[in-house]
């Protein structure tokens, strides 16, 4: 997951929202936030990231801004463990 999704999964979870809620404060159709989310929208549109952040009550150039490392160690823990590769 990039930056930009963990920034919005961060909010989700400080917030209690769901998408739907999130959609309808950022003023954006909800379908354009689940692709982002899923990660099909690959680069989002800088106003479509300020409508976001300001959604959530977050600065929008925190969503563009290197990765803490708290914030590195999350996003790496989050993701699946590389398969052992086999060799003969």
């Amino acid at each position: 997951m990039d930056l930009f999704r963990t920034k919005i999964r961060t909010g989700f979870e400080r917030t209690g929202w769901s998408m739907n809620e999130l959609s309808e404060r950022a003023g954006m159709n909800r379908n354009a936030l689940q692709q982002i989310m899923s990660g099909r929208a690959k680069n989002p549109r800088l106003d479509t990231i300020r409508q976001i952040a300001f959604a959530l009550g977050d600065d929008p150039r925190t969503y563009l801004a290197p990765m803490t490392p708290r914030e590195f160690f999350e996003v790496m823990r989050a993701r699946p463990a590389p398969s052992p590769e086999t060799s003969d």
